[in-house]
This record gives C-alpha cells, sequence and structure tokens, in this order.
C-alpha cells in the first residue's frame, strides 16, 4: 500500500485486507508515494497493488 501524507488511513485499508486474507504470504506493506506521483495526486491518496503467481480461474 503507498500513501500521501495518510498513513492512519493506510493502516486502515492494510488492516481490512489482512482480515479479509489471513492466509496472506507475508505482511502488507506500507509506503509513501514518490514525489511525482505525490505532486500529481496530493496528500490523502491511498493506492493498493496486489503480487502474485499467475491467476488462474
Amino acid at each position: 500500500i503507498s500513501n500521501s501524507a495518510c498513513f492512519e488511513d493506510a493502516r486502515q485499508v492494510a488492516d481490512l485486507i489482512e482480515a479479509a486474507f489471513p492466509k496472506l504470504n507475508g505482511p502488507v506493506v506500507i509506503n509513501s508515494v514518490g514525489t511525482v506521483i505525490g505532486a500529481h495526486t496530493g496528500p490523502g491518496t491511498v493506492a493498493l497493488f496486489f503480487e502474485g503467481d499467475e491467476r488462474t480461474d
């Protein structure tokens, strides 16, 4: 999860993800957005990224 000056909001999203997916392979990581993204989005941005293996339906 990336955030721009709203760590508490990002932490709430992380808590929701951890509750919904209790068998995650590792912790939910929270980082700050970089300067370029932050300049375009402004404070209050929360971005959620997923990383995993190839999806099979």
